[in-house]
């Protein structure tokens, strides 16, 4: 059996709100069957459909959970998991529209894994039977894609524009990108600002900004030849600026991560 990952994009205000639905067979291949992986920050929000338990580990302390169908907060440090069965289906979820869905705040959903009950209210273990139940990945999309059409029809009312809006432009800088620029783009105050994101993100706009600097300069490494130049090409002081602030965030040296094993997140840091 060959490793087989696919995504399916949601149209229309659901393309605002959810990255993907994907399918992906990896813990279903024998050499990785109840192997353990590490999981590093990659800027998503993952709603996970299984039917096997999955065991979420802490990467520096020993905490561990295990969970079937649960959602995968935003990622600020590396996690290991040991999945016996590939999941059936999963939604990524922008980080920044989690709050018009969550019934918790959105910090507590931060390096966290908790119970789609929790999340979304009891409504959603009818999508989980749903998801389960049908034997075609189309039909599995069609089903989630019902259902948070629905759930963003009810909650649009939620919806911060400015908050979007720069978180918009945090990602579209790589998140080179200051606080007093993010309030002179609004018209908002910096305390505004933070204010915004700790409630709706669970991070500082700071923090987030360097969140996606690190991920989107460790996707870009293929494209350097030395670790000078993608520190300085994506705006870090210097090399030992940027060392630093990949293992903040993945327990890593830069040379330590490129050599790693990506498993699962192959396709995300290829």
């Amino acid at each position: 059996m060959n490793w087989n990952y696919n995504e399916y994009k949601l149209g229309g205000e659901l393309s605002k709100v959810i990255d993907c639905v994907w399918f992906e067979n990896y813990f279903d291949q024998p050499e990785n069957v109840g192997a353990t992986q590490s999981i590093f920050p990659d800027l998503s929000v993952e709603l996970i459909f299984s039917e096997s338990s999955i065991e979420r580990l802490g990467f520096e302390r020993n905490e561990s959970v295990s969970l079937r169908c649960h959602l995968s907060g935003l990622k600020t440090k590396p996690q290991k998991v040991k999945v016996e069965r590939s999941s059936s289906l999963g939604v990524r979820i922008k980080p920044s529209a989690l709050y018009l869905f969550s019934e918790i705040t959105p910090a507590d959903t931060i390096d966290n894994s908790i119970e789609t009950n929790l999340i979304f209210s009891n409504r959603i273990k009818d999508l989980e039977d749903k998801v389960l139940e049908s034997g075609s990945v189309d039909h599995k999309v069609h089903i989630v894609q019902s259902f948070f059409k629905e759930l963003l029809a009810l909650n649009h009312h939620k919806r911060d524009h400015s908050f979007e809006y720069m978180v918009d432009l945090i990602n579209r800088s790589h998140g080179n990108i200051s606080l007093s620029y993010l309030a002179l783009k609004t018209g908002l105050s910096t305390k505004t600002v933070e204010r915004k994101f700790k409630s709706k993100l669970g991070l500082s706009p700071k923090k987030y900004s360097r969140l996606v600097r690190v991920v989107n300069t460790l996707k870009a490494h293929r494209y350097k030849n030395t670790l000078t130049a993608l520190a300085y090409d994506n705006y870090y002081y210097d090399q030992m600026h940027f060392v630093k602030e990949v293992k903040c965030f993945t327990g890593l040296t830069p040379t330590g991560f490129f050599s790693a094993s990506k498993g699962i997140q192959s396709p995300t840091f290829a």
